[in-house]
């Protein structure tokens, strides 16, 4: 420790006498010493300020501490009668105090400043002691006024980006390129220059761009989003903090990046009503996806905001054209360079001056003029050496941590490793005056930087414990939920054997990517990982020999404290795709009771969900009930949203086949939510897909219709066109049930050649009292189905009736929901048109067979179309009264399950068939 005791002579007496000044004093030196993370001590005389050592900021904070303690004692000099600052290196206060006392006791000056031997060998790279005498420590005298900030004034280029402004914003073009010529400038500086509002500039710079979509747009608007009033906000804003909180991901789903690109065009069309002005530094290192927005608004006419580009040369070609205006070479570069560099050296001299000129000639594309050596390794070097090591430390973390940390996340970050904001303050404001980091914007190294130059100033086992410590903070951000886990996230903090979390979440999240991106080269992982990563990539592509030669190799290679477990889940998972919920149950059970004490949460939500879904396929619906409760409960408290969005998906299903529609409304809402988070356009297609099967068990035809109408524009704008084919289907299904036969028929005949849409064709026939037009529609194909190899994490669009009906009915069967609709329909047309009772025998027997489920939402109708054939029919094969008695106790059964009595209304009164079912019974004398 390092401490510094602090006497003022007659302290007491100047208390008492109310000299008001000591107090300030006092207050100013406690003060320093919360400023650099010190202790004071509980005594006032000698005040004794306790600091740390040993950390690797810790000595120029002492350093610049005790410069500060000095000049508080001058300044209050004419206040006081003596004082005197001892500092001492001990490890116990009492030695420091003795020191203090014995030492103030023999000075006869009365102010003095004294470092004990202990302390002058600590701090000897900070302080010049030689004659005992005290001088300032070396980093506030080295540069003199020496300050590469002159460097970045530049009038004539400020004078004409305030020309351009002037003329962009009266009438001129919508863009105006000014050509800089090489050498530094600020764009923060030029923005100043202009005088205009803040609020009314939008600042992106190259420099600054991070390898994310739409960067550097998406992290400027995401700080201004930040500081405005918080107002209602469109859906695709949560695709915009998607991509927001995606570092090191690389990339997102293409349906993320559209949504993304809406809420960023809305919100430069707002900007640009309020006449901002968008500065453009070096455009040509802007994001692919940032150029393309920004071009797209020019060529398209979109929005009013005008757009300054500054440059070392040219206009990038995408943002050129008849909006685009150019400032050609001379009239932005005619800056004086020489005069700029020598203002900037001040009156430093020797060493100093010759590596500082080396550094400022470099930054200001002048080395080649001059003849200087000006390597960015070498004027790197030779600056790096005349400022203290804790510079060299602080550039090194700049360096690696490459713009993927916000100024605070930055700031919180240095502090985790001993730099407190006073102590970054001083090491930002040196770098800068040496050219290393501009001076508005301390974050942003200037180039020339050579990256091995920094490491050798600091030696490899500091940058290693940089980096490692960087990654722990970026670990915390990942569990804050400040970072979205991602293959890349992972590649950058690395495997790491006590963050088993982090290693599932970051290899679920990438193969789980709505837009299946092609399979990443896993060489970083581990053995174990990369089978489980190519397992589950194979599952997401629904390739079943992938999968299964994948999951044979998982069983080798899978190893670790969770190797059971998810071997378990991995034959659970493949089992459910083939159709076998036995042995995916039997796998989801083992894996939930090997997983034991502190598993990942993903494994735990995945295995509850994977018994849910194969007690749902096996019928089981109160035990599919409470496993998928309690997946949804686990990753609501993990934050875990897509495994929430997918377990509360399969429970609304669940709740939708047994009756339960307000239930089922309400897990929809739930699932919902995490989808609007993760921008999952496909699980929203999903989610509204049986929202508009409610809506026609409802009888709400036209909501429904509308419905997926709706789903329709949502699936075309967000490629999601399997989605879009099956809304525009059941779309004509729902207008079919309105009376609209034409638009109906016109939507279904496009789609002749799919089983489903053949099927609702021959419906709408039987609703327009053709039955016998009905009966071509109906015909069963010829060809045996297969049944499709179905992932539990899949949306089946092939048919609503496999995606809903079909993970509870006939799971092991191909199509088998829609085949017994179409048989049940076919029956029904035929026993129509024909008088057969054979029809009335073969429906009855559909709805009596062994494999029958009592949550099947169609046997009612069933029982009912065999009823409505025996009306028909003199000698009825089967007791009508019985038939219509079992279709009108299965809707009680099914009607009492709604519990929003506006909705059971609607389910009895408004469908089509539940109403005409209620008018028998009533006529029968049941009601």
């Amino acid at each position: 420790m390092i401490y510094c005791c602090v006497s003022i002579d007659y302290l007491s007496q100047l208390e008492r006498s109310g000299v008001r000044e000591v107090s300030d004093m006092t207050g100013r030196l406690y003060a320093v010493a919360a400023d650099f993370g010190a202790v004071v001590g509980s005594r006032k005389e000698p005040l004794v300020i306790a600091f740390p050592t040993g950390g690797m900021f810790d000595g120029i904070q002492v350093a610049e501490a005790l410069l500060r303690i000095v000049d508080a004692i001058d300044r209050y000099k004419p206040f006081l009668r003596g004082a005197s600052l001892v500092v001492h290196d001990t490890e116990a206060g009492e030695d420091a105090l003795a020191f203090a006392q014995s030492t103030r006791y023999r000075d006869l000056e009365p102010y003095s400043y004294t470092f004990s031997p202990e302390a002058a060998e600590t701090l000897s790279d900070y302080f010049r002691l030689d004659d005992g005498l005290w001088k300032p420590p070396v980093h506030s005298s080295t540069l003199h006024d020496a300050d590469a900030a002159l460097l970045f004034e530049r009038p004539q280029l400020a004078a004409t980006l305030a020309k351009a402004a002037a003329l962009a914003k009266r009438f001129g073009p919508r863009l105006v390129q000014l050509e800089a010529g090489p050498g530094v400038r600020s764009i923060e500086t030029l923005a100043l220059s202009l005088g205009m509002p803040t609020d009314r500039m939008l600042i992106l710079d190259g420099a600054r761009t991070r390898p994310l979509p739409f960067s550097p747009l998406v992290e400027v608007i995401a700080a201004k989003d930040e500081q405005a009033e918080p107002v209602p906000l469109p859906d695709d804003v949560m695709a915009f903090r998607f991509i927001a909180s995606s570092s090191f991901s690389g990339g997102a789903p293409e349906s993320v990046s559209k949504g993304c690109a809406a809420y960023i065009d809305r919100w430069l069309d707002r900007f640009g009503a309020e006449e901002g002005i968008v500065l453009c530094d070096d455009p040509g290192r802007f994001s692919p996806e940032a150029l393309e927005l920004i071009a797209h608004r020019l060529s398209a006419g979109r929005g009013s905001e005008r757009y300054l580009s500054v440059s070392d040369a040219g206009l990038v070609a995408s943002l050129s054209g008849s909006w685009a205006a150019r400032v050609p070479t001379g009239a932005a570069d005619a800056d004086d360079k020489n005069a700029s560099i020598g203002r900037a050296l001040g009156a430093t001299e020797g060493s100093i001056r010759s590596a500082l000129t080396d550094r400022f000639n470099a930054i200001s594309d002048r080395g080649a003029e001059t003849g200087a050596e000006t390597g960015a390794g070498s004027s790197l070097k030779r600056v790096l050496h005349i400022l203290p090591r804790e510079a060299s430390l602080y550039l090194y973390a700049l360096a690696i941590v490459e713009n993927e940390l916000s100024p605070s996340e930055l700031s919180e970050f240095v502090e985790s490793l001993g730099l407190k904001p006073e102590g970054e303050t001083l090491l930002r404001r040196l770098l800068s005056r040496t050219g290393l980091v501009e001076p508005l914007a301390s974050r942003t190294l200037i180039r020339p930087m050579d990256p091995g130059a920094v490491v050798r100033a600091i030696g490899a086992a500091a940058a290693e414990t940089i980096q490692e410590r960087l990654s722990g903070y970026l670990i915390g951000l990942y569990r804050a939920g400040r970072i979205r886990p991602s293959l890349g996230f992972l590649r950058r903090v690395g495997e790491r054997p006590e963050e088993e979390r982090l290693l599932y979440d970051c290899l679920f999240a990438e193969v789980m990517r709505p837009d299946r991106p092609p399979l990443a080269d896993p060489s970083f992982l581990s053995q174990s990982s990369a089978s489980a990563y190519r397992y589950w990539a194979a599952m997401t592509i629904r390739d079943r020999y992938a999968s299964e030669a994948a999951a044979a190799a998982a069983e080798e290679k899978i190893s670790g404290p969770r190797a059971q477990a998810v071997r378990a889940l991995v034959r659970s998972e493949l089992a459910y795709s083939g159709g076998d919920p036995e042995r995916s149950s039997k796998g989801a059970r083992e894996a939930m009771l090997a997983l034991g004490k502190g598993a990942p949460p993903k494994l735990e939500a995945r295995s509850q969900r994977m018994m849910g879904l194969s007690a749902l396929a096996l019928d089981r619906h109160t035990e599919a009930i409470d496993y998928l409760t309690n997946a949804q409960e686990l990753s609501e408290t993990a934050g875990d949203d897509y495994e929430r969005m997918m377990a509360a998906y399969a429970k609304a299903i669940v709740e939708f086949l047994s009756g339960a529609l307000g239930r089922s409304l309400k897990a929809l809402r739930c699932s919902d939510e995490s989808a609007a988070r993760l921008f999952r356009m496909d699980a929203r297609a999903a989610i509204e897909a049986l929202r508009g099967r409610i809506d026609m068990e409802l009888g709400a035809y036209d909501d429904s219709a509308r419905r997926f109408a709706a789903l329709v524009e949502l699936a075309a704008e967000y490629a999601v066109p399997e989605a879009g084919r099956r809304a525009a289907i059941w779309r004509a299904r729902a207008l079919a049930y309105t009376g609209e036969y034409d638009e109906a028929a016109s939507i279904l005949d496009e789609e002749r050649d799919d089983p489903e849409a053949r099927t609702f064709r021959g419906e709408m026939e039987i609703l327009r009292g053709r039955p016998h037009d009905a009966g071509p529609w109906l015909e069963a194909s010829e060809e045996p189905a297969i049944r499709l190899f179905d992932p539990p994490d899949a949306f089946d669009w092939t048919s609503l009736f496999s995606e809903i009906e079909g993970r509870g009915l006939g799971f092991d069967s191909a199509n088998a929901p829609l085949a017994e609709f179409r048989t049940a329909l076919s029956l029904f047309a035929r026993g129509l048109e024909e008088r057969d009772p054979g029809c009335a025998s073969r429906l009855h027997a559909l709805t009596r067979a062994e494999r029958v489920s009592k949550n099947n939402p169609g046997m009612g109708n069933y029982s009912f179309f065999c009823f409505l054939l025996e009306e028909r029919l003199q000698e009825p094969p089967v007791d009508k009264q019985t038939v219509l008695s079992r279709a009108f106790k299965i809707l009680q059964q099914r009607a009492g399950r709604i519990e929003d009595r506006a909705q059971r209304a609607l389910y009895m009164e408004k469908n089509a068939w539940n109403k005409r079912l209620i008018e028998a019974a009533r006529t029968h004398k049941f009601i």
